[in-house]
């Protein structure tokens, strides 16, 4: 059921592929979803959806688009602080009761925190803004924590094995656990926990669709594919801490900087298994059992063929 105080909702990069499912789900629970595009935008949205164009660096635009709304969700891919807290800020002077900051990230409160990684910095500044204003009663928030997203990990090969090219690197061995969440139960999770407004206000509410393995994974694949994956090993702590003492030196190697991420998913103190902090079960959103992440896997090693 969708409350009353929250029905009016604003969405910022509904066109991307994230943001497209969210729009998608949270008019299918009965939102009224208004879009904010860039000026200038040409992106088309589905049809009977409404739509704004605002100066998105602008807090006088943003306040007059967010003027009568209730929630303002943020789907921006690699969000800054500067742009960010502009749109908080202007969302406070328009008398939006709630912000989801464009998080959707993994473990948060653990020691990606504590060493407020380059790889999520902005986020953490973000987390820290929305926190603060949330405090000081001048507006709500709560944002979304999924770990990786499945269905690019599978298609993009992240999570173990890389279909194009045949191979499968073992973080740590591979066998450690890992939550992961498919970006269409990422944003089912937008809309069920805008329903579930006093469990989740001024909350990291973490959500997935799996735990996987590396392992496990691989093994999955290779059913699927008949693919024998060659198999090379990556020590977690090693890589990231090589990766940083370059950007200590001033210097950066893109290729590398994923290195990070998969600290954040394996290493030690990280939280990438976080299934205990999981609001699944509170949302209402379902945990795949061994034959539904199999198929999953399956549609979307199917999809990227399509699209290779």
């Amino acid at each position: 059921m969708v409350p009353s105080h929250l029905r009016n909702v604003t969405l910022l990069a509904a066109a991307g592929n994230l943001g497209s499912k969210i729009l998608r789900n949270l008019t299918s629970a009965g939102f009224n979803v208004t879009v904010i595009q860039r000026q200038g935008s040409n992106k088309t949205l589905p049809d009977g959806v409404k739509s704004i164009q605002a100066d998105l660096s602008s807090k006088a635009s943003l306040v007059s688009a967010f003027k009568g709304q209730d929630v303002v969700v943020s789907a921006v891919p690699d969000p800054q602080l500067d742009s960010q807290k502009t749109l908080v800020d202007a969302a406070i002077e328009a008398g939006v009761k709630r912000i989801v900051p464009s998080e959707f990230s993994s473990n948060l409160e653990a020691k990606a925190k504590e060493l407020h990684l380059p790889n999520v910095s902005e986020k953490l500044k973000i987390r820290e803004y929305v926190e603060a204003a949330g405090a000081a009663g001048k507006i709500e928030w709560s944002s979304i924590n999924n770990g990786p997203f499945l269905d690019m990990g599978i298609q993009y090969g992240f999570l173990g094995p890389n279909v194009r090219s045949k191979t499968a690197t073992f973080h740590d061995g591979g066998e450690k656990i890992c939550c992961v969440t498919s970006t269409e139960d990422i944003a089912k999770a937008v809309a069920l926990m805008l329903q579930h407004p006093e469990e989740t206000a001024n909350k990291s509410v973490y959500v997935y669709s799996a735990k996987i393995s590396e392992k496990t994974i691989t093994a999955t694949v290779e059913k699927l594919t008949v693919i024998k994956f060659e198999v090379k090993h990556a020590d977690v702590q090693k890589d990231a801490e090589e990766y940083l003492e370059l950007l200590k030196k001033g210097e950066d190697d893109p290729s590398k900087k994923f290195s990070l991420y998969f600290l954040m998913m394996y290493g030690n103190g990280f939280g990438g298994d976080y299934r205990h902090r999981a609001k699944n079960e509170a949302l209402g959103l379902r945990v795949m059992d061994d034959a539904e992440l199999e198929s999953s896997i399956a549609r979307y090693l199917k999809d990227a063929s399509q699209t290779a």
